[in-house]
């Protein structure tokens, strides 16, 4: 009878195994194939500092287009994005007056090649981690404080970003993303009335909302 019970439970182990696999797998296959995304996104701008000048921003916003394959667990993609943020204070050090109120804002419109990888499971929520590598159009647009211009100029630059989320699945095409991404781009040189005011990378904290649907 020992002997009976022990291979029942070496079955049951079995199926459970094989079920959950055979779970794995149609959770994966579920979704693979091509799909498009769309997303909203609140930014946080890191503080830029320059030679004397150092400039804070304000809550941003922006919106992102993502079209790519999931060969479950593995997604690739491009994606399109901008994002706006409003300078809100700045430092002049020479002005010995602390930090003023400031206008103009930056924007950036980038184009990314992600990979991301699903950690499928056995509910409707699926995490996600990945990252990205691409190219990043950064503009700083009239750009002033207390009446002076201090800040006109633009660049292109190499950029990367990290992402984490989480996927709720809505039914059996469309995922709804929750997410964070942490975008980076190599070092600008800040040039206003041709001279070099300083170098600085531009970075931000971004908090996403999206839906992506498979076809």
């Amino acid at each position: 009878m020992t002997g009976i019970k022990v291979k029942g439970k070496v079955v049951v182990l079995i199926l459970i195994i094989i079920l959950g696999g055979n779970f794995y797998a149609s959770t994966c296959d579920a979704f693979q194939g091509p799909y498009a995304g769309i997303n909203g996104q609140a930014g946080f701008v890191s503080d830029i500092e320059l030679d004397g000048l150092d400039f804070k921003f304000d809550t941003g916003f922006g919106g992102g287009i993502a079209g790519g394959y999931d060969f479950g667990p593995i997604r690739m993609e491009g994606e399109l994005a901008y994002r706006k943020n409003s300078v809100n204070q700045i430092n002049v050090a020479s002005w010995r007056s602390g930090s003023t109120d400031g206008e103009g804002d930056v924007t950036v419109t980038s184009f990314m090649v992600n990979a991301y990888f699903d950690f499928d499971n056995e509910s409707m929520f699926i995490p996600y981690a990945g990252i990205g590598l691409g190219v990043a159009y950064i503009s700083f647009n009239n750009v002033r404080a207390s009446g002076v211009d201090l800040l006109d100029d633009s660049s292109s630059e190499l950029a990367s970003q990290l992402a984490l989320g989480v996927g709720y699945t809505v039914n059996d095409f469309l995922i709804m993303d929750l997410g964070y991404r942490y975008f980076i781009t190599d070092e600008i040189e800040f040039v206003e009335s041709g001279n070099n005011i300083g170098d600085e990378r531009y970075d931000s904290h971004n908090i996403m909302i999206g839906l992506r649907s498979t076809f």
